[in-house]
């Protein structure tokens, strides 16, 4: 009877419910391009953490709260072999951290599964480092233009996201989130440079890509 109860009290999505976890993306890229002028490659490597927590108000339709956390590094070189101080390179590091909110509604599939759409409202500060270089020993970066630079941005985002949630107990849901649409308002500044400079950018689309995919764990009571 135990056995039983375990393999079929899968009613986590009812009003008043709770849950508590966090979701996890991992990405990275590398490329390059290569002709007899001109040689370039590109790494990049990030991953981002989303702790939070929800609550049910009504049957299949939660309410809840996140923080955000990432790091991202990315090096590009680029080179001209004809020329004998060709090779710079720039190296970025950057931090971001943040808050959202969401809303979330479930549809039960069968007995374990459940498909949801996740909406979900988030601000995100991020601090990047840039460092440039490059293989000729007398170049001099300019005080305009500095070797090492610091640029700061806020990020403003509005997601809408599919995902799956597969219960493995009673209690315990792993959670699949791939591809979302999205708009995003973007502000920064280079605080290196010694003139007044603002950037702001607009981004929205649809994303299906490695890069929308999150996995996570949460733990319903």
């Amino acid at each position: 009877m135990a056995i039983l109860t375990i393999m079929t009290c899968y009613s986590q999505t009812e009003k008043g419910k709770k849950f508590i976890g966090g979701q996890f993306n991992l990405s990275g890229n590398t490329n390059s391009y290569l002709d007899t002028l001109y040689k370039y490659d590109n790494n990049s490597f990030g991953f981002q953490i989303d702790p939070g927590f929800g609550f049910l108000i009504i049957n299949n339709f939660a309410i809840g709260c996140d923080i955000k956390f990432g790091i991202s590094d990315i090096t590009q070189n680029i080179e001209y072999p004809s020329q004998i101080h060709s090779k710079s390179t720039i190296k970025s590091t950057s931090i971001s951290y943040g808050v959202g909110g969401f809303a979330r509604y479930y549809k039960k599939i069968v007995d374990r599964f459940f498909i949801f759409v996740n909406g979900d409202v988030s601000y995100m500060y991020q601090e990047q480092k840039l460092k440039y270089s490059n293989n000729d020993p007398n170049y001099i970066y300019p005080a305009s233009n500095p070797a090492n630079q610091k640029v700061q941005v806020n990020n403003i985002s509005v997601v809408i996201s599919p995902g799956l949630v597969y219960f493995v107990t009673s209690k315990l849901g792993v959670q699949f989130v791939f591809g979302n649409i999205h708009y995003t308002n973007s502000t920064s500044k280079n605080k290196s440079l010694l003139y007044d400079n603002h950037n702001n950018a607009n981004n929205y689309g649809i994303n299906i890509n490695l890069s929308t995919l999150y996995l996570g764990l949460n733990y319903y009571f």
